[in-house]
């Protein structure tokens, strides 16, 4: 029977159980979401805050190092590092104390910070470059600088992105003939001449990644990605220290160091990442770094999916269990209804003595009690008539 009573009541106590409990699932899964998604902004925001501010600190305790050429020596009033590089380190009869000067300057520069690989001081007058590698100090002559571009000679200095370091022209193999190159970051500033601006000299310092490399181990975990880039989307610092050093030429980086905001995030849809993407500037007159954390959803929302899972299988059970209890209560109240219907159609083809069984006490069971009655008085009565009629048969048989 394809109306039957039954099947309508499993259907509507099943969907009365199961509706609900879905819709309020999905509700609470979209919540849940979007709270997730919203506290991972707030809170990888004020993590890469903080890992800007600590590289920013970092950054000027260099950017006050190359400043302290212009300092005055009070130890000695006749050779300070600026009056040597203005006056030159060759000329006059001087020459080894303004070396001697220059070296102890140098080599106390170089111990103020464990991350400092190597100084490279040019002086101008004397044409002459003097680098400092592991306390060893080699100077030469007419050296050919690799910065002569006008970025490099910002009066404020500036920094170049992660590179190979190397001995800015001296010859490593009659100098250096140990010399192991490691990746750097350097701070690159001219020397003026206070009195007239003009450049005397160049200072560079090479500072090795362990301090940024540790800074950037903090902003990152599991799956994210965490990069630092320059102005000209080079890798300064990178989760993947394969990249540190390239050029970045996907979307993503240039849209991020690009932007003018000071920091932000935004969504990313595309074939190879899906996820959130966050920024944070670190934006100084000598340096311009872009902080980006990438978020795939994947992770983000791992603990979120966990959790969808469990209750999916609670959910899975209850509804086993539920779907178990509405048939077995369907069939329990629709049972005497069809015992009742068989009932019914025995007496319809002729058999009025059939017995209706009855084993509940409910309105159903009232209901076929009822009806027994009803069917026992009819059956009364259609007998009591047939009695008459035989009787009745019977005088008109006489009479005749």
């Amino acid at each position: 029977m394809k109306s039957s009573i039954r099947k309508k009541m499993i259907l509507f106590l099943l969907a009365a159980t199961i509706l609900p409990i879905s819709i309020s699932m999905y509700m609470a899964c979209r919540i849940s979401t979007s709270s997730i998604s919203d506290h991972a902004i707030e809170e990888n925001s004020k993590l890469l805050y903080q890992g800007k501010t600590n590289l920013h600190n970092y950054l000027e305790l260099f950017k006050q190092l190359s400043l302290s050429v212009y300092y005055e020596n009070l130890s000695n009033q006749t050779f300070t590092l600026f009056k040597i590089i203005r006056d030159g380190v060759t000329i006059g009869n001087d020459r080894y104390m303004k070396e001697s000067e220059m070296n102890k300057t140098l080599r106390s520069m170089a111990k103020t910070n464990p991350d400092i690989y190597q100084i490279r001081l040019n002086v101008d007058k004397d044409k002459r470059t003097y680098l400092l590698v592991n306390d060893l100090i080699r100077s030469e002559t007419n050296v050919r600088s690799p910065f002569g571009n006008s970025a490099d000679r910002k009066p404020s200095g500036s920094m170049e992105a992660s590179h190979t370091s190397h001995t800015y022209g001296i010859d490593e193999r009659i100098k250096f003939p140990y010399y192991a190159p490691k990746t750097v970051v350097s701070l690159h500033r001219p020397i003026l001449d206070l009195s007239s601006e003009k450049q005397i000299g160049f200072l560079s310092i090479d500072i090795t990644l362990d301090f940024i490399r540790s800074v950037g181990e903090m902003l990152y975990g599991g799956s994210e990605e965490l990069w630092i880039l320059d102005g000209q989307d080079q890798v300064v610092y990178s989760s993947d220290e394969r990249r540190i050093g390239d050029k970045l030429q996907e979307n993503w980086a240039i849209q991020a160091s690009g932007t003018t905001m000071p920091h932000g995030q935004y969504r990313s849809h595309s074939g190879s990442f899906d996820g959130i993407i966050l920024y944070e500037k670190l934006k100084t007159p000598y340096v311009n770094w872009t902080i980006v954390k990438r978020i795939p959803y994947s992770h983000l929302y791992l603990f979120a999916n966990q959790m969808s899972l469990i209750h999916g299988l609670i959910f899975g059970c209850f509804l086993i269990i539920s779907a178990a209890a509405t048939i077995y209560i369907s069939y329990r109240i629709t049972k005497p209804i069809k015992q009742l219907n068989r009932s019914i159609q025995v007496m319809q083809a002729g058999n009025p003595q059939i017995r209706i069984p009855i084993n509940s006490q409910d309105e159903i069971g009232v209901f076929s009690r009822k009806f027994r009655e009803l069917m026992d008085q009819i059956d009364h009565l259609l007998l009591r008539e047939y009695r008459l009629e035989v009787r009745f048969v019977s005088d008109n048989v006489s009479s005749s």
